[in-house]
C-alpha cells in the first residue's frame, strides 16, 4: 500500500502458501479491513503480475469490495477473467446457503466437541466436524476441497485474516496422541482421506506414511519415467518447464505431480511435446 497524501494505491493481492511452520494451513489471504475502511480514497488496485502470490486474493476483495477498480496489462487482465469466473463457478456450487446447518438438527450420538488450539471460538468433534456460534446458535462450518491434494479443508476466521487448514489435523491435533518433531504427519488408517474421524488418523513420520501407502494400501510405485515435453500449461494460463517448478507452485511433491501427469487431463495439466524434463 502507498499514501500519496489523500490518495492511497495498493499493489498486489495475493494468496501466500503455508510455511513448515504453519503445519495443516494451506494458504493464507490477507484482510481486507483496510480496504473497506478507505475505499473513498483508494485509486485502485494495481497487480503487477499474473501469478498466485500476486493476484490469487484478487476475487475475494472484488467480492467483498465491488466498487474497487482493479488495474492490470493485458495479458495478466486476461487470466483475472479466467480466475474470475472459475471463482464464480466454483461459488455458485458452494455459495453459502442462507439456511444455515443448525447443530440441534443435526446431532449425532457419542460426538465430543473441544476448542480449537488458537481459535477458540471454534469448536471441532471426533467425527470430522468444526461449529462455531453464529447469531447465538451453534452452526456446523462447511468444509471445501483443496483443488490441489483432494483434502478436506475449512477455513477459519480471527482478527479479520482468514486461514485454511486440513481438516485431519485440526482433528488429531485436538483428539490424537503421538505428535512430536518426527512424528508430524496425519495418517488416514484406512486410506481415505476424506474420512476424517478420530479414530481413523495418526501421527506418523512421512517415511511411515510413505510405507503405509505402498505396503497397506497397496498404491502403485511411481518410477521415474521421463516425461516428454517442451513446457507444461496448467489450467489452460500458468507454464512450467520442469516438474520441480510445478511442484513448488501447487504445493505437493514431485512424485505426486508424477502420478498427475499420468492422467493430467483429469487434473487441468497439458504436456506440450518435444523436450525431456
Amino acid at each position: 500500500v502507498v499514501e500519496v497524501e489523500q490518495d492511497i494505491f495498493v499493489f498486489d493481492a495475493g494468496l501466500k502458501y503455508a510455511s513448515d511452520k504453519l503445519l495443516g494451513v494451506d494458504y493464507v489471504i490477507p484482510s481486507f479491513d483496510y480496504i473497506k475502511e478507505n475505499i473513498k480514497n483508494i485509486k485502485g488496485l494495481f497487480i503487477t503480475h499474473g501469478h498466485e502470490k500476486n493476484m490469487g486474493a484478487v476475487c475475494d476483495i472484488v467480492s467483498e469490495v465491488p466498487t474497487l477498480k482493479v488495474y492490470a496489462t493485458k495479458f495478466t487482465a486476461n487470466l483475472l477473467k479466467k480466475e474470475y469466473q472459475s471463482w464464480q463457478e466454483r461459488n455458485s456450487k458452494n455459495k453459502k446457503q442462507e439456511n444455515k446447518i443448525l447443530l440441534k438438527d443435526n446431532l449425532i450420538d457419542n460426538e465430543i466437541w473441544k476448542n480449537i488450539l488458537g481459535y477458540e471460538n471454534y469448536m471441532v468433534s471426533n467425527f470430522g466436524r468444526v461449529k462455531t456460534l453464529y447469531q447465538n446458535q451453534e452452526i456446523i462450518l462447511r468444509t471445501s476441497v483443496n483443488p490441489h491434494s483432494k483434502r478436506i479443508q475449512v477455513t477459519l476466521n480471527k482478527d479479520g485474516t482468514s486461514k485454511t487448514f486440513q481438516l485431519s489435523r485440526i482433528v488429531a491435533f485436538s483428539f490424537v496422541d503421538g505428535y512430536d518433531k518426527e512424528h508430524n504427519t496425519v495418517n488416514h488408517k484406512d486410506g481415505n482421506i476424506n474420512n476424517n474421524n478420530a479414530d481413523n488418523l495418526e501421527w506418523v513420520s512421512q517415511a511411515e506414511n510413505n510405507l503405509h501407502a505402498y505396503r497397506v494400501l497397496n498404491r502403485p510405485v511411481v518410477d521415474k519415467k521421463r516425461f516428454i515435453f517442451d513446457k507444461i500449461i496448467y489450467k489452460d494460463k500458468y507454464e512450467f518447464k520442469s516438474i520441480a517448478a510445478l511442484s513448488r507452485f501447487i504445493g505437493i511433491s514431485e512424485t505426486q505431480v508424477r502420478r498427475y501427469l499420468e492422467t493430467p487431463e483429469k487434473y487441468n495439466i497439458k504436456l506440450i511435446n518435444n523436450c525431456n524434463d
